[in-house]
């Protein structure tokens, strides 16, 4: 690599990442300006200083022994850090950490790092993960939710759908829909399977078989997964007790 070509390299790298080198013990003797744009700090305030001076606590002691074991080995170091600037908000870097060698003697002078700035994608995960819990709470919170493909076999299910039909997840995935019907109709089971599919959102109800052939009734809504057309998601109300209210109510008005 010629003195030209890496004078290029390193000018470039400046523009989209965060470069840093240290000596042996750790002590900041190069810090470009996407460093100290990120952190907040001047070169004044981070040259002799420690990568601890971004340090956010949000990684363990072994984290960080891990990370030098390695590149003291002579290997390089890949991971995601989240560092504290100096105005005391958090950001996320991926960072490629290794050690950089005497030619002439072979052995280790100092230590350079690459990073780049991946704050953005962690916060929108961040966001997902957050997005994803509330849904999921939110699905235990009903009496019953599964997941099918168009031939009505199960993809996924709730543990609330577990609980009412009595099979496990495993039982269930191995199952179609159409199985916890309770008609022996195949006239009226063909037509309850093609209310499910149409998922024009009306809710009606249906009876449903439980594990042992007992049965209770269900008010089930569908709709069309937003993401996979194929899939279609199932929300059951359990309505056994309604409606052997109803029938107690309807006995004693004859």
């Amino acid at each position: 690599m010629n003195e030209e070509f890496s004078t290029d390299l390193i000018r470039a790298l400046n523009n989209v990442a965060i470069l840093t080198v240290t000596d042996l013990q750790g002590r900041i003797i190069f810090a470009n300006e996407q460093f100290c744009h990120l952190s907040g700090y001047n070169q004044e305030e981070l040259l002799g200083a420690t990568h601890r001076i971004v340090n956010s606590g949000m990684h363990t002691k072994e984290f960080f022994s891990i990370m030098w074991k390695t590149v003291s080995s002579g290997n390089v170091w890949f991971g995601e850090v989240c560092n504290r600037a100096k105005d005391g908000h958090l950001y996320w870097v991926h960072a490629t950490v290794f050690p950089i060698f005497n030619h002439e003697t072979n052995k280790i002078h100092s230590y350079a790092a690459i990073r780049f700035d991946i704050t953005e994608k962690k916060n929108y995960e961040k966001i997902l993960k957050r997005r994803a819990s509330d849904y999921f709470a939110a699905l235990e919170t009903t009496d019953g939710f599964c997941q099918i493909d168009k031939k009505g076999c199960f993809l996924e299910v709730s543990d609330s759908y577990c609980h009412i039909t009595g099979y496990s997840r495993k039982e269930l995935l191995s199952m179609n829909i159409s199985d916890l019907d309770a008609t022996d109709n195949m006239d009226e089971r063909t037509e309850n399977f093609n209310r499910i599919l149409r998922c024009d959102g009306k809710t009606f109800e249906i009876l449903r078989l439980r594990k042992g052939n007992s049965t209770w009734s269900a008010e089930i809504t569908a709709t069309r997964s937003n993401t996979d057309n194929d899939s279609i998601f199932v929300f059951l109300h359990d309505i056994t007790e309604r409606k052997e209210m109803e029938k107690r109510n309807e006995d004693l008005r004859h």
